[in-house]
């Protein structure tokens, strides 16, 4: 059998397809490989295909120094593509074939009054071995405020009472609650913590993004450049591998579903495959 007969050629469209539609295990299983330790991924895999390999695929990304690790800014490395949800899962995804939400980050959510609970999935770690808990979750809203992040028409205070439950209190209510609270990905708080308290300060003081003071703020979340990227998915960027051809994700261990992937590598060529 030749290498493109057990290849997965993935193209954009796809690849898309796919991720909107299952969870990243599922994407995992249907993707899995047939040999172990191969450099090649496998072609349609199943249940009960052994572990490793590679998974090839295509996307365009910008290059350093333009390209960075900040994925609330423009020119993030990989970022806002088809393979974001392997390091910088979100809460959860709706599953259209189901009419109902596949949960990721997030155990479960209910809605109680004006209030929009959500617990999230305990013992998922960030590849520098830091647990994942709430207040990355807060982090990221405090943040996506000043990334106009349309929860915000709608909400006036996130709280966190433990490690592992969100809450989010609606001002107006939505039938777009969910999918604005669900459905993006979650940064780290270790990265913009400090940042996110001056913004909560801002806002809780009436501070609006067109005084001077928000226009500061946006710049400095958009001036902002990690030394590297973060990941609490199942695979992270190894930022060593960056070239002008690919790039190169590795298995995150302690990440979301880590233990239901099937490829020891993803590697991601610089432009969409066939």
């Amino acid at each position: 059998m030749t290498d493109s007969a057990i290849r997965y050629s993935v193209s954009r469209r796809r690849f898309l397809r796919d991720t909107m539609l299952t969870s990243l295990g599922l994407i995992a299983a249907a993707c899995a490989p047939g040999t172990t330790g191969g450099t090649t991924g496998g072609g349609g895999g199943g249940g009960n295909a052994a572990k490793g390999g590679e998974f090839h695929g295509g996307w365009p990304y910008v290059l350093p120094p333009q390209g960075h690790w900040n994925y609330f800014a423009t020119n993030a490395i990989l970022g806002g593509g088809i393979y974001t949800d392997l390091y910088i899962p979100s809460l959860a995804v709706y599953r259209w074939a189901d009419a109902k939400w596949d949960f990721w980050l997030a155990q479960s959510a209910t809605q109680n009054g004006d209030t929009y609970e959500v617990k999230l999935r305990s013992g998922v770690k960030w590849d520098d071995g830091t647990a994942f808990t709430s207040k990355d979750v807060a982090t990221t809203y405090w943040v996506g405020r000043l990334a106009a992040y349309g929860i915000w028409n709608f909400i006036d205070k996130i709280e966190t009472p433990d490690d592992l439950t969100v809450r989010f209190h609606y001002s107006k209510p939505t039938s777009l609650g969910e999918r604005l609270i669900l459905r993006n990905g979650i940064k780290p708080d270790k990265i913009f913590g400090a940042l996110a308290k001056k913004a909560q300060d801002f806002y809780t003081g009436g501070g609006t993004n067109s005084t001077d003071a928000g226009k500061a703020l946006i710049k400095e979340m958009n001036d902002l450049r990690p030394d590297k990227p973060s990941s609490v998915g199942p695979y992270k960027i190894d930022p060593a591998s960056v070239t002008a051809a690919q790039l190169t994700m590795v298995r995150n261990t302690g990440g979301l579903f880590a233990e239901k992937v099937n490829f020891d590598k993803v590697v991601v060529y610089q432009g969409e495959t066939a």
